[in-house]
């Protein structure tokens, strides 16, 4: 229904000049500027919005207490939960690396390995040192220089000529 035909505004078209009265046609915004029963429905719609905001309002909680539905209550419950599993699952993690770590390392210490390593390395510089000092005489450098020679076998025999044992 148009004004332009003697009728008066609908609802919607009421609804619509007071939510955005600049998109109502021209046509619409004169007849509401000059029709009494138009502005009358008006005002009155108008009144009944500020009614309702107003009991709104009123019977709205307080903006100092923070409202906690039911579902969105068991949601952030279940989600501290899910936080607790998380921490614990991750601790439980941790504490079995460690304990494995610990393990290998009592059984077999790294500090431990390399100190026994280092012992036998100056255990076979020793042995090595004897089976050198075994290739050398016994006897001293003046008998050595004596005998006219550097590399002497001596053995049995030569030792029993050089000293004799009875």
């Amino acid at each position: 229904m148009s004004p332009e035909n003697g009728s008066h505004l609908n609802d919607g078209q009421i609804i619509q000049s007071l939510v955005e009265k600049a998109n109502l046609s021209p046509a619409l915004r004169e007849h509401l500027s000059s029709c009494s029963i138009c502005i009358a429905k008006r005002k009155n719609f108008e009144g009944n919005l500020t009614r309702l905001g107003e009991m709104a309002r009123n019977s709205a909680p307080s903006l100092r207490k923070k409202i906690i539905l039911p579902w969105a209550q068991s949601e952030k419950t279940y989600q501290w939960l899910l936080g607790w599993r998380r921490i614990s699952a991750l601790s439980g993690a941790v504490a079995i690396a460690l304990l494995f770590i610990g393990l290998v390392f009592w059984n077999n210490p790294q500090g431990s390995s390399l100190a026994k390593l280092n012992d036998e390395m100056l255990k076979d510089e020793r042995f090595m040192a004897e089976i050198s000092n075994l290739g050398k005489s016994d006897l001293p450098q003046t008998w050595l220089d004596i005998s006219g020679e550097f590399d002497v076998n001596i053995n049995e025999e030569m030792l029993e000529i050089i000293a004799p044992s009875s």
